[in-house]
């Protein structure tokens, strides 16, 4: 019995954590061409099946320490490997806004030179979004209970809102400010419309 010519096309690698800071790069799963599995013979349905059943078992892997050797700002910080991480669910002033340096300092205090636990979801402006923990301890929820950074509603779905209505109530950080200050979100925006120079590099978005 012959088969059809398989084509395989290799996607982008998929990244997952291991213990003590090593991250792997696993190739993700091929994917075969319409052509291979369009499938006359039975024996390519078990070939079809192949990618759906690695792909299930790599979204059953745990997630995994990590350690964090810099952060920029109060809500993008760099793993040792070098890859940036995006803090998922909340928004931190960018620098140049009041607290911007609260933030970041407040940041390095609770991730840098800790083993931390990444559960990833996706990626924005090349950097992987996490939500991060530290001993147990959600890491976003704590920035937005010290008052150094929102709720980012867009993408948390109001997840930290408790965190920050107590926040608010005790006037902490930014809630020091009328209003709570310019919303990080405003300010790009306002940067955008009205660039002026500045000397750092990336948005928090």
């Amino acid at each position: 019995m012959s088969f059809p010519r398989l084509k395989l096309q290799a996607e982008q690698p998929l990244r997952i954590s291991r213990p003590k800071g090593v991250v792997v790069v696993l190739s993700k799963i091929f994917k075969y061409g319409s052509a291979a599995i369009s499938g006359r013979s039975k024996s390519l349905r078990v070939l079809k099946a192949l990618p759906v059943i690695s792909l299930s078992l790599v979204l059953s892997l745990p997630a995994m320490a990590e350690r964090f050797v810099s952060c920029h700002d109060g809500d993008t910080c760099r793993l040792e490997d070098g890859l940036r991480v995006r803090f998922s669910g909340i928004d931190t002033p960018e620098i140049g806004q009041p607290f911007s340096e609260s933030a970041r300092d407040a940041m390095i205090q609770l991730v840098v030179d800790q083993e931390s636990t990444l559960v990833c979801e996706g990626w924005s402006y090349n950097r992987r979004v996490c939500s991060v923990f530290v001993n147990g301890q959600d890491v976003q929820r704590q920035l937005v209970e010290q008052g150094l950074a929102y709720d980012y509603t867009q993408y948390s779905g109001g997840k930290y809102q408790q965190a920050e209505q107590a926040a608010k109530q005790n006037q902490v950080g930014v809630w020091a400010l009328p209003d709570g200050g310019v919303r990080p979100w405003d300010y790009r925006h306002q940067q955008r419309k009205h660039p002026v120079y500045r000397n750092d590099q990336g948005a928090n978005q």
